[in-house]
């Protein structure tokens, strides 16, 4: 892939239904085989059980066409906001919702038994749904990225999954999408960030979209400028895939301060 023209025309380009086939509608057999799915949902499920991560508002950031980030998540808070920047990713979300189309029935099974759950997926899938109140559209790049309908300062939880380096050509353009992202964040609130480090692109149906080649100690160092505190981070080392170029995924737990820093470094 190395040479090739990637795009970042998401709206034009991104393929729902096919990157939700290829990444996220595994079996319960496939998920037990497949490492950085496994590391994401085990890490996701252990932020609010044992870093207590709980409030009455999550906003998922980035959410794409699967809601596999906040199966865990939505035990421990009240209400549930998805969100995308393409269109056509909040049709699948929008149809998941009002009709229960695309359950990821295999990734759902893997989270109930990570938590010894006797609960069924369709009772979980319910559940979820009933929490949902919105499938927002956003703009990272925005100081406010969901408009002006939802204010700073907004969310309890705010959790954002592959989306921040993906949506950025360089390191300026992420910090600046961090600080958009956490300005909506109550103050005290936690964020939940998966990201992936040392990725150029990645693959969805013919087309290979950009990405920025993050390090990890990057991430941590706007976050850290941002005036949120550490409680924890985990990496992995991801396997060589013909999909994209990734060479690790990291998850990162944070606390927000009193009020969100103006940032520094450039």
């Amino acid at each position: 892939m190395d040479g090739k023209e990637h795009t970042m025309a998401y709206e034009e380009d991104f393929d729902a239904e096919w990157y939700l086939d290829t990444y996220y509608e595994p079996s319960l057999e496939a998920v037990d085989k497949d490492e950085f799915l496994q590391f994401t949902l085990d890490s996701l499920h252990d932020a609010f059980r044992t870093a207590r991560v709980t409030g009455s508002r999550l906003l998922d950031v980035g959410t794409g066409p699967t809601v596999h980030s906040v199966i865990s998540g939505s035990q421990h808070v009240g209400e549930i906001y998805l969100s995308d920047y393409a269109a056509q990713n909040r049709k699948v979300l929008t149809d998941w919702w009002k009709l229960g189309t695309r359950p990821q029935t295999g990734i759902m099974e893997y989270v109930l038994r990570r938590e010894n759950s006797d609960e069924s997926v369709i009772n979980r899938q319910d559940d979820m749904r009933q929490k949902v109140r919105g499938i927002l559209a956003i703009d990272v790049h925005l100081e406010h990225p969901l408009g002006s309908e939802y204010g700073s300062e907004y969310f309890d939880v705010i959790i954002s999954s592959l989306c921040l380096e993906v949506a950025s050509q360089s390191i300026g353009e992420y910090r600046k999408a961090m600080k958009n992202v956490c300005g909506l964040l109550k103050p005290g609130g936690h964020l939940i960030l998966v990201g992936l480090c040392g990725q150029s692109y990645y693959r969805v149906g013919e087309q290979t979209f950009s990405s920025l080649p993050l390090k990890r100690h990057q991430a941590e160092e706007v976050l850290e400028d941002l005036g949120h505190t550490l409680l924890s981070m985990r990496w992995i080392k991801t396997q060589d895939s013909v999909l994209s170029d990734t060479k690790g995924a990291f998850v990162i737990v944070t606390r927000a301060g009193s009020t969100t820093k103006t940032l520094l470094r450039t």
